[in-house]
């Protein structure tokens, strides 16, 4: 037979368990900066690296974008709508000059402006070496719009923002 204590106890550890699942579960800011972790996992090039392995890479990318992406850098005076489907051919071909790549964020100032739309400034940094040796590296900031789509965080928009120069 159950005692009142028994069910005490039972019920203090069904509260404990409740309060961590609340505790540990990644909320909404994290799994966008999942996102990008994901993105810069996918893209980092390393030294020797296997085609199969960089083309199943560049392939998993689509996966973190909506249908449609826009991509818009007006630095450049370039605006694309792009279909997702046509990344990983992207992927590969900015990769492919590089021995090494490797792609890092960083300052996140993340917000929600309605429940299913993250809105997200961000440093990239990007550091390369070339086959002859020579270093390349190139930090921009960015602005991008992530969805909620089917409990995943998607990339809608990205915005390279243009930086004054001194």
């Amino acid at each position: 037979m159950v005692t009142g204590r028994q069910k005490t106890i039972a019920l203090a550890i069904l509260a404990a368990g409740v309060v961590l699942f609340y505790l540990l579960m990644p909320g909404d800011a994290d799994r966008v900066k999942g996102q990008f972790e994901f993105l810069a996992d996918n893209i980092t090039k390393s030294a020797g690296e296997n085609q199969l392995i960089g083309a199943a890479n560049s392939k998993r990318i689509r996966s973190a974008f909506m249908e449609t992406v826009t991509i818009d850098a007006p630095a450049y005076d370039y605006v694309r709508d792009l279909p997702a489907a046509e990344l990983p051919a992207l992927v590969l071909t900015a990769r492919k000059p590089y021995m090494e790549l490797a792609l890092d964020f960083y300052d996140f100032t993340i917000e929600f402006p309605q429940e299913d739309q993250a809105s997200v400034r961000v440093t990239a940094r990007l550091r390369g070496r070339l086959p002859s040796g020579e270093a390349v590296e190139d930090i921009q900031e960015l602005n991008c719009r992530l969805l909620l789509f089917e409990d995943r965080w998607r990339f809608a928009v990205i915005e390279f923002v243009a930086v004054l120069e001194q």
